[in-house]
């Protein structure tokens, strides 16, 4: 096990897609770190506090998204390589599939920005929230969660489906609510139940299926192009663990991994503890879980945990071949496990 030191706590936590540099964020600073050091290549601080960073597709650069603004930098320089001014406050602000959009939202707009011509080039309507944000791996397609629906758009600002199935509203004191069996929606009417919010959304490599979690409790699979449902399960999605088409969910001590858009693929089962976060390896061969005082590491093809270790207050982790990150309070933490 290495430990490397950061100062100061982080609430923001993302790792590249090679395992070789961390980006963090505390408060109203972000950082970027060799993944094997613990010497920053760049520090900034901003006026505001970070509500968001994202590493550009290619790994060159980030973004960080902190008040009004949203700035692109390079590793090499604190001077930003773009700064878009957002009229309003921004909630959540990601990188295009291409590289070459920024996504934003503010308000109830998504907003599509050419970010080295520093132009908005398109706007989308849609509901308050919308503080997550997601892109698919292959294609253009950006995923929202704003009140109620999980909606996808095209990095050109054209929304393509919209799923509705953690949404509901009141109509003359009775809940009407969209349910799918299979592909075909149908509706039907409930009393005395609260409305229900999309609050996460995350796509399958291929970008042919989307996965949203709501605050019904429910993880939701969905068809991009259509919007119709595809199956569901009870319990909370951990939408930033999909790796290689998987996502898990955990609901009361349990643990699956689900393959997005066909069967149960494997299931993991703890009843003693309440796992805080989870995580899944891009080729969904190990799986990783962390309460508050130890981590577990799983073979999930064989549902065996192949390590166990003592780490208190580990906040976010990562899977890049047979590494395991994990960030705590002040530490960047890498453990080889296989």
């Amino acid at each position: 096990m290495k430990k490397f030191k950061v100062s100061g706590s982080c609430d923001q936590f993302q790792l590249d897609a090679a395992g070789t540099h961390a980006l963090l964020a505390n408060r109203d600073r972000a950082a970027v770190f060799r993944a094997i050091s613990s010497r920053p290549l760049i520090k900034v601080r901003f006026k505001w506090k970070v509500v968001s960073i994202d590493f550009h597709p290619s790994r060159s650069l980030f973004l960080v998204a902190a008040g009004h603004t949203v700035q692109v930098f390079g590793f090499d320089n604190k001077k930003p390589a773009a700064v878009l001014q957002i009229i309003g406050q921004v909630k959540a602000a990601i990188f295009g599939p291409s590289g070459k959009t920024v996504v934003v939202s503010v308000g109830d707009e998504l907003q599509f920005w050419d970010w080295e011509a520093n132009k908005n080039t398109a706007k989308a309507r849609i509901g308050p929230g919308s503080n997550r944000l997601a892109r698919a791996r292959t294609g253009d397609l950006v995923g929202a969660v704003p009140l109620g629906n999980a909606e996808v758009y095209r990095e050109n600002g054209v929304r393509v489906s919209q799923f509705g199935g953690h949404y509901s509203y009141y109509d003359g004191g009775s809940e009407i609510v969209t349910e799918y069996v299979g592909d075909q929606p149908y509706i039907k009417s409930r009393s005395n139940i609260k409305s229900t919010n999309a609050t996460s959304i995350a796509f399958s490599d291929d970008g042919i299926f989307a996965v949203s979690s709501g605050s019904d409790g429910t993880t939701r699979v969905w068809k991009t192009a259509s919007g119709a449902g595809k199956w569901s399960e009870k319990g909370d999605a951990m939408l930033d663990a999909v790796g290689a088409g998987f996502v898990a969910v955990k609901n009361f001590g349990h643990l699956r991994i689900f393959s997005l858009g066909r069967e149960l693929s494997r299931h993991v089962h703890n009843e003693k503890t309440g796992w805080g976060w989870v995580c899944v390896s891009d080729d969904a061969h190990l799986g990783l879980a962390s309460d508050r005082k130890k981590v577990e590491v799983w073979d999930l093809a064989t549902s065996t945990v192949i390590r166990k270790f003592s780490l208190k207050d580990v906040r976010f982790g990562a899977i890049r071949g047979a590494v395991v990150w994990m960030l705590t309070y002040n530490a960047l933490v890498a453990v080889q496990v296989r």
